[in-house]
Protein backbone atom coordinates (compact mmCIF):
# COMPACT_ATOMS: atom_id res chain seq x y z
CA UNK A 1 0.00 0.00 0.00
CA UNK A 2 2.92 2.10 1.24
CA UNK A 3 4.31 1.58 -2.54
CA UNK A 4 1.12 2.75 -4.08
CA UNK A 5 0.60 5.94 -2.35
CA UNK A 6 4.77 6.73 -3.28
CA UNK A 7 3.60 5.76 -6.86
CA UNK A 8 0.59 8.07 -6.56
CA UNK A 9 2.40 10.85 -5.22
CA UNK A 10 5.01 10.31 -7.70
CA UNK A 11 2.47 10.87 -10.47
CA UNK A 12 0.45 13.43 -8.80
CA UNK A 13 3.51 15.58 -8.81
CA UNK A 14 4.81 14.83 -12.67
CA UNK A 15 0.99 15.42 -13.41
CA UNK A 16 0.98 18.81 -11.53
CA UNK A 17 4.89 19.51 -13.08
CA UNK A 18 3.06 18.99 -16.43
CA UNK A 19 -0.09 20.76 -16.05
CA UNK A 20 2.32 24.01 -14.60
CA UNK A 21 4.45 23.62 -17.90
CA UNK A 22 1.77 23.32 -20.51
CA UNK A 23 -0.10 26.55 -18.17
CA UNK A 24 3.32 28.34 -18.79
CA UNK A 25 3.41 27.72 -22.86
CA UNK A 26 -0.50 28.77 -23.18
CA UNK A 27 0.30 32.11 -21.20
CA UNK A 28 3.90 32.54 -23.46
CA UNK A 29 1.81 31.59 -26.48
CA UNK A 30 -1.29 34.44 -25.36
CA UNK A 31 1.56 37.16 -24.55
CA UNK A 32 2.60 36.54 -27.91
CA UNK A 33 -0.47 36.95 -29.49
CA UNK A 34 -1.80 40.05 -27.37
CA UNK A 35 2.18 41.67 -28.07
CA UNK A 36 1.16 40.88 -32.04
CA UNK A 37 -2.19 41.66 -31.87
CA UNK A 38 -2.53 44.59 -29.83
CA UNK A 39 0.48 46.10 -27.61
CA UNK A 40 2.45 46.88 -31.09
CA UNK A 41 -0.87 48.55 -32.41
CA UNK A 42 -0.91 50.72 -29.55
CA UNK A 43 2.39 51.62 -29.66
CA UNK A 44 1.47 53.06 -33.32
CA UNK A 45 -0.66 55.53 -31.53
CA UNK A 46 1.90 56.14 -29.06
CA UNK A 47 4.48 57.21 -31.28
CA UNK A 48 2.20 59.59 -33.43
CA UNK A 49 0.17 60.76 -30.48
CA UNK A 50 3.21 63.01 -29.71
CA UNK A 51 3.91 64.42 -32.86
CA UNK A 52 -0.01 65.19 -33.36
CA UNK A 53 -0.07 67.32 -30.18
CA UNK A 54 3.02 69.08 -31.28
CA UNK A 55 0.92 70.05 -34.85
CA UNK A 56 1.95 67.82 -37.34
CA UNK A 57 -1.12 66.46 -38.41
CA UNK A 58 0.51 64.84 -41.63
CA UNK A 59 0.99 61.35 -39.47
CA UNK A 60 -1.21 58.79 -39.77
CA UNK A 61 -2.18 55.74 -38.13
CA UNK A 62 -0.32 52.95 -40.08
CA UNK A 63 -2.61 49.55 -38.38
CA UNK A 64 -3.97 47.38 -40.60
CA UNK A 65 -6.47 45.09 -39.81
CA UNK A 66 -10.25 44.91 -39.39
CA UNK A 67 -10.41 44.54 -35.50
CA UNK A 68 -11.07 47.00 -32.79
CA UNK A 69 -7.11 48.56 -32.79
CA UNK A 70 -7.95 48.37 -36.64
CA UNK A 71 -11.19 50.05 -36.93
CA UNK A 72 -9.99 53.02 -33.74
CA UNK A 73 -6.78 53.75 -35.97
CA UNK A 74 -9.12 54.29 -39.24
CA UNK A 75 -11.65 56.36 -36.96
CA UNK A 76 -8.24 58.31 -35.65
CA UNK A 77 -7.05 58.99 -39.34
CA UNK A 78 -10.37 59.94 -40.47
CA UNK A 79 -10.49 62.81 -36.95
CA UNK A 80 -7.54 63.89 -38.34
CA UNK A 81 -8.49 64.25 -41.68
CA UNK A 82 -11.33 66.20 -40.25
CA UNK A 83 -9.22 68.70 -38.13
CA UNK A 84 -6.83 69.53 -41.07
CA UNK A 85 -9.50 70.29 -43.02
CA UNK A 86 -11.21 72.13 -40.34
CA UNK A 87 -8.32 74.07 -39.70
CA UNK A 88 -7.79 74.75 -43.36
CA UNK A 89 -11.00 76.90 -43.02
CA UNK A 90 -9.94 78.59 -40.04
CA UNK A 91 -6.52 79.53 -41.59
CA UNK A 92 -8.29 80.72 -44.84
CA UNK A 93 -10.93 83.21 -42.15
CA UNK A 94 -8.27 84.14 -40.65
CA UNK A 95 -6.40 85.08 -43.99
CA UNK A 96 -9.49 86.48 -45.60
CA UNK A 97 -10.09 88.70 -42.60
CA UNK A 98 -6.18 89.88 -42.64
CA UNK A 99 -6.45 91.27 -46.22
CA UNK A 100 -9.88 92.75 -45.56
CA UNK A 101 -8.51 94.55 -42.82
CA UNK A 102 -4.88 95.62 -45.22
CA UNK A 103 -8.00 96.49 -47.63
CA UNK A 104 -10.16 99.09 -45.10
CA UNK A 105 -7.14 100.61 -44.12
CA UNK A 106 -5.94 101.73 -47.34
CA UNK A 107 -7.18 105.44 -48.62
CA UNK A 108 -7.63 104.49 -52.22
CA UNK A 109 -11.25 103.21 -53.25
CA UNK A 110 -10.94 99.49 -53.41
CA UNK A 111 -13.43 97.26 -54.74
CA UNK A 112 -12.95 93.87 -54.83
CA UNK A 113 -15.52 91.28 -57.23
CA UNK A 114 -15.32 87.91 -58.19
CA UNK A 115 -15.29 85.98 -61.86
CA UNK A 116 -19.15 86.50 -62.03
CA UNK A 117 -18.51 90.36 -61.67
CA UNK A 118 -20.15 89.71 -58.03
CA UNK A 119 -19.09 92.17 -55.14
CA UNK A 120 -17.15 90.55 -52.64
CA UNK A 121 -15.76 93.51 -50.62
CA UNK A 122 -15.21 96.96 -51.04
CA UNK A 123 -13.51 99.65 -48.93
CA UNK A 124 -14.79 102.66 -46.53
CA UNK A 125 -13.09 104.97 -49.29
CA UNK A 126 -14.99 102.81 -52.10
CA UNK A 127 -18.17 102.95 -50.00
CA UNK A 128 -17.78 106.65 -49.42
CA UNK A 129 -17.69 107.55 -52.87
CA UNK A 130 -20.01 104.95 -53.98
CA UNK A 131 -22.87 106.64 -51.37
CA UNK A 132 -23.72 102.57 -50.30
CA UNK A 133 -22.94 100.24 -47.11
CA UNK A 134 -21.41 97.27 -47.58
CA UNK A 135 -24.66 95.31 -46.93
CA UNK A 136 -26.24 96.61 -49.78
CA UNK A 137 -23.69 96.38 -52.12
CA UNK A 138 -22.23 92.47 -51.34
CA UNK A 139 -23.51 89.54 -53.36
CA UNK A 140 -24.24 92.20 -55.75
CA UNK A 141 -23.40 92.51 -59.18
CA UNK A 142 -21.25 95.68 -59.97
CA UNK A 143 -22.83 97.13 -62.55
CA UNK A 144 -25.65 97.51 -60.70
CA UNK A 145 -24.19 99.96 -58.53
CA UNK A 146 -23.47 101.97 -61.69
CA UNK A 147 -23.15 101.66 -65.28
CA UNK A 148 -20.87 104.60 -66.36
CA UNK A 149 -18.79 103.34 -63.30
CA UNK A 150 -15.14 103.59 -64.14
CA UNK A 151 -15.04 99.81 -62.17
CA UNK A 152 -17.67 97.45 -63.14
CA UNK A 153 -18.81 99.65 -66.72
CA UNK A 154 -16.01 101.19 -68.73
CA UNK A 155 -13.77 98.70 -67.16
CA UNK A 156 -14.79 95.66 -67.80
CA UNK A 157 -12.36 94.81 -69.93
CA UNK A 158 -9.63 95.86 -67.52
CA UNK A 159 -11.21 93.64 -64.89
CA UNK A 160 -11.62 90.75 -67.52
CA UNK A 161 -7.90 91.13 -68.18
CA UNK A 162 -6.60 90.27 -65.03
CA UNK A 163 -8.88 87.39 -64.84
CA UNK A 164 -7.54 86.24 -68.13
CA UNK A 165 -3.68 87.08 -66.84
CA UNK A 166 -3.49 86.23 -63.40
CA UNK A 167 -1.66 89.21 -62.52
CA UNK A 168 -2.81 92.20 -60.49
CA UNK A 169 -3.46 95.38 -62.09
CA UNK A 170 -4.13 99.11 -60.83
CA UNK A 171 -6.64 101.30 -61.94
CA UNK A 172 -6.93 104.96 -61.61
CA UNK A 173 -10.43 106.58 -62.31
Amino acid sequence: MARINSQLAANMRQIFIWTLIMALLIILVIGFLMNKLVIRKLGEFLKVAPLIGNGQLDHPINVKGEDEIGRVAHCFNQMLEDLKHSLSIKEAAQQKEYLESIIESMDDSILVVDRDYRIVTANRAFLTKAGQGKEGIIGRLCHHLSRQSPICGNGMIEIEKVFQEGKLQKSIY
